[in-house]
Formats: structure tokens, sequence, C-alpha cells
């Protein structure tokens, strides 16, 4: 099945120009997915095995992992592994370093018990096609509420639900329980994800967006509801903004977009021109991916999660350039029945044929209506790729059943070629069920975590990863990360670090005087005991420390770190006070408005 899959996809794409295509073949199948070295020499590899079926493997169906380091040109090492939660290593290590080792053993779990999450976005469709009116609509917004719910709860998340609109979850005065249409906040969302992108996805803070100018975007913590304002929202609309592609129409279509402040040229010498030419808008795929791109932390996997039938522009162009198609083509080999205006009375024979004709001349005129919109797509599809690879952003598609051949091609191609999954439902009963599978997929990847020693700042690293199942085992393709360049900090260092981040630069230099004055009382009791009476100027010393140290919240007793940090406290405060009393301003102006209205 996988390989006529590949077949297929290599065969619709190759008829648009899009040869290059990737299906998934060779199930059973192990793979990485992502690898974290933020913390190197501690190395975090998130790994999957999925079946034919992309049924996933889970923690009680894989009783031994081991990991291999492969360099360039040189046969794989193993390094070490873990079975039935015990470590193992290479039969040639010596029992002191197999000892060094077991001080940090290997760990193997599923991503879904990580302390931290991922960074995902659920892209949702939302136009008024017909079959977005009864069940299939149905499924396809409760389904996708799933994820919201049963991906646990220490991801960073949000969703883009898109029709003649692009909407997401914005955080904003009067905006708190639905979705916002995104470009009426998008100047201030691509404002806010770039303040972000030097705190790498740490929460804002909590009274962030209590000024009506300020909004918060992109992903959040506190996702739990998202589902419900997905499951709130109604399909409706006839242009779907997933990639914005040039749509190719035959003429004006009956239900014009919303958003366009143009009429849809209906010559044919109009007819290539871009009716969004006067419409700035966002695509829904490009929102999600900068999302991602710009908010998930460096550390964190990526996942875009890409549902729905792959429409993008007119829903019904397709019904209207049948209709043009048919008459161009009856106009050119006549009717099918004849005996019209003085023609004369077809034979049967004659009749088939015409059928047959006009059949192979609609035929051909849809397909370059096709190739011509895949070709589009294609000239997007690298600049795409790349940066998903780049930001290490792997899709996941869900396909649903009303996609035609070229639509579900596209979102199958984005999820295959980035590492993903992509999973077509033949029937609505099915979609919930392949989201319910992705979301198991996800959850039950394999995480295991050890210490290589090798794992050098500044240079790349190739791991492998070998999963031992009761049938088989699995390996998956080498894995190439680059370690980066980081500083080896001593025990003082992590120490004022880690005193810093709880206490704050004047705590903390509170807390390191009165440590300070301990250390000179037992030293002093020691001095006694050694050396007599001689210990009382180290007695005076100690009182005058004391003294330092209670009075580290006098601008003068503190050090120039301790300063900066109580002006800067100080400057936060006063900012607060002020904008709290603008915002007080601005509501007793707005009710005195409402009162006099």
């Amino acid at each position: 099945m996988m390989r006529l899959l590949a077949i297929a996809l290599t065969l619709l794409m190759a008829s648009a120009g899009l040869e290059d295509a990737t299906a998934a073949t060779g199930f059973p199948q192990a793979k990485i997915n992502h690898i974290d070295v933020s913390e190197a020499p501690k190395i975090k590899v998130y790994f999957s095995l999925l079946g034919s079926s992309l049924k996933p493997a889970t923690l009680a169906q894989v009783n031994k992992v081991k990991i291999y380091h492969k360099d360039k040109g040189e046969s794989a090492e193993f390094l070490m592994g873990v079975a039935d939660d015990e470590p193992i290593f290479p039969d040639d290590m010596d029992d002191s370093e197999k000892a060094d080792k077991s001080e940090n053993p290997p760990e193997l779990a599923a991503a879904i018990d990580q302390e931290e999450g991922a960074a995902v976005v659920v892209v949702v469709p939302g136009h008024g096609g017909e079959e977005y009116k009864g069940e299939l609509g149905n499924r396809n917004r409760n389904g996708a509420a799933m994820f919201f719910k049963k991906m646990g709860k220490t991801h960073n998340m949000n969703v883009v639900f898109y029709n003649d609109f692009v909407w997401s979850f914005v955080k904003a005065q009067n905006r708190e329980n639905e979705l916002a249409k995104y470009d009426l906040y998008k100047e201030k969302c691509e404002k806010w994800a770039d303040l972000q992108l030097p705190m790498y996805g740490e929460p804002p803070a909590e009274d962030a967006a209590s000024d009506p100018d300020e909004v918060l975007c992109g992903l959040t913590s506190e996702y739990s509801s998202l589902g419900d304002f997905v499951k709130k929202k109604v399909h409706e609309g006839f242009w779907p903004q997933l990639f914005r592609l040039n749509p190719v129409l035959c003429g004006q279509p009956e239900n014009d977009p919303k958003f366009m402040s143009i009429k849809v040229p209906k010559s044919e010498r109009d007819r290539e021109k871009n009716p969004y030419a006067d419409h700035d808008g966002s695509s829904a795929f490009d929102v999600a991916l900068k999302m991602l791109v710009k908010e998930g932390k460096p550390h964190q996997p990526k996942i875009m999660i890409l549902t729905g039938d792959g429409a993008d522009g007119y829903v019904l162009a397709d019904e209207d350039c049948d209709i043009v198609f048919r008459k161009e083509c009856e106009s050119g080999g006549g009717s099918i029945g004849g005996g019209e205006e003085g023609e004369p009375k077809l034979t049967r024979k004659e009749r088939r044929a015409r059928r047959t004709g006009l059949a192979s001349c609609m035929k051909a005129k849809r397909q370059q209506r096709i190739n011509k919109k895949q070709a589009e797509f294609a000239s997007r599809l690298n600049s795409w790729i790349s940066l998903a690879k780049t930001a290490n952003v792997r899709i996941y598609s869900v396909v649903h059943p009303n996609a035609t051949p070229e639509q579900s091609t596209r979102l199958q191609l984005l999820a295959w070629r980035t590492g993903g999954t992509a999973r077509v439902a033949d029937d609505p009963n099915e979609v919930v069920d392949h989201y319910d599978t992705l979301i198991e997929e996800l959850n039950s990847q394999f995480v295991v975590t050890f210490n290589d020693e090798d794992a050098v700042g500044g240079a790349p690293r190739t791991y492998i990863v070998q999963a031992f199942a009761p049938q088989d085992d699995y390996k998956t393709e080498p894995y190439e990360v680059f370690i980066p360049a980081v500083k080896v900090k001593s025990t003082v260092d992590e120490l004022r670090e880690l005193g810093t981040e709880k206490l704050g630069p004047a705590g903390f230099m509170a807390a390191a005087a009165g440590v300070g004055l301990i250390l000179l009382l037992i030293l002093f009791k020691l001095g006694k005991k050694v050396f007599g009476g001689g210990g009382a100027k180290a007695l005076k010393k100690a009182k005058a420390g004391a003294k330092g140290a209670k009075g580290a919240k006098d601008m003068k007793g503190m050090s120039k770190h301790a300063k900066k940090a109580a002006k800067a406290k100080d400057k936060a405060k006063k900012a607060a006070i002020k904008k709290k009393a603008a915002l007080v301003k601005a509501k007793a102006k707005a009710k005195a408005k409402a009162k006099k209205g």
C-alpha cells in the first residue's frame, strides 16, 4: 500500500513539475524526530517506531534501545543503551568506565511524560464547502479539539483556523473566549513575536495584556480551552486561505470573497491577474510556520498538525470551470445528440465517439488548471521545506475525504518531506480515528536521555538509534545535529546563576553576605581554639560584615550589579504604577462616555 502511495505521489507531482516527491516507504520504520543538545553533553533523542498502518509502538512493546555514534565514512560505534530499565554498555568497556557512566545512566521514557513539551500549532479548515455542512464538519471541529485535550499539559500550543480569513487565539482586552481574525492583530503580533525571540519562548508577565494597545500572540501554555473555541466556530466562506495560491478562475465567481475590495476580473485577458492583489492578507500555513520558527524554544520539538482537504482559493472554481470547459469543448465538436439547427442526427457510434471526445477535451482542460496551480505550489515548496528543516519543524497531516488528488498530494508532500507522517481518511468516520492515532504517535514518541562526553561544543555529532521489539529490531537513519559552543561553568558560576535566578541580584548579594558572615564566625571560633584570644579582630570584622549584610538594601551598601538591579526594579515599579493609572483613567473616560451616550 505504501509503495503504491509513493508511486501515485510521484506521478501526480511529476505532472505538475514536482518530480522530487518523497512518500512513506519501508514500514515498519524507526525514525529520529528531534535531538535536544541544549545541555550537552547531556543528549535527549526523540524517536518513534511506526507500523505499516502508522500505528506507533509504545514503551510496553520496546524492551531495549541502543544508541550509536557515526563519523562520516566510518561504521557506527555503539555508545550505550537501555534494556529493561537497566543501562547497557559496549563489551570492551572496562568496569571502572562502566561504573562512572552508571552514575548518570541512560534513561528511556515517553514524550508525554517529559517535564517540558513541544511547540505545537494545529491548522484547521473552516470554509463553507458543501461537505463541511454535515457530519464531516462536526467531526473536523470536534476532532481538532482533541489535540488540546489529549496531548498532555506541558506544551506551548495555538490553533490556526481558516476560511475567508485566518483566525488564531490572540489574548487582548475583550478577546478572551474566542478566536480572533489574525490580520486585525498582525502588526502587533509580529512585533510581539520579535520581542519574544530573546526570551526563547519563556512566558510573558501576567499583566502584559492589561494595556488596551498590547496583545499576547502565538504559542501559549494555557491552551486547554482552545479546543472549545474551535468547536464554537462554524464552517463558512468559499475562499479558504490555506496557502494563498493564485486562484485559476473561469469567469466571475458567484461567491465573492468577503475580504476583497475589488471584483474578480471577468475577461479572459484579466484571468491571469491575481485577485488577491489589493489584499495583503496572511495564509494559514505561513502564520503557523512563522509561529513555530519564531516562538518555539531552540531545544523544543516543533510540530505543525496540518488537517483538512488542502483546498485553497475558491472552493467552487472546479464547478464553474467545468461549465465553461463543456461549452468550449462542445463548440469545437458539436453537441452530443446532434440533430440541432439543421445538423444531421448522429448514429449511436458517432454519439459515443463524441462523448469520448468531449470527456477527453474536458479532462485535458482540467489537467491544465491543475498543473498551473501545482506549479505555483511547487515554486514555493522548496522555501517552505528549507525553512521547516532549518528550524526543525515537523509537519504531520491528516487529509480529509473530500480532498481532490492534487490537494491531498500537497498535504502529504509537506508531511513526508519534513520528516512527519501523513494519514488519508477515506470517509468522515476515519477523520477522528486518524486524529486520535496521530495524537498517540506524538505522545508515545520514545525519549532516550544519555551523557555523551564526546559531544563537544562547536562540532557536529551524528546519532543512530536501534529499537528492539519482541519480533524484530529497527535502526533509524543517521541524524546529524550540531553541538552548540557552550561555556563550561564552574560550581561557583552555577551557584551564582541559580541564586540570582531564585532570589534576584539584590537578594542574592544579601544572601551571599549572610553566608559569608556564618563562615567568618566559624573561622573565628576555629581560630580562637587554635590561636587563643587572637580572634578578636576576626570577630570585629564578622560583626561589620553582618551590619553590611543587614544594610544590603541601602544603595550605598550594594555592589554595582545590585545597584543596577535596584534601579531597574524601581523604574519598573514606577512604570507599572503609571500604566495602572493610565488604565484607570481610560476606564473612567470610557464609562463617562458611555453614560453620556
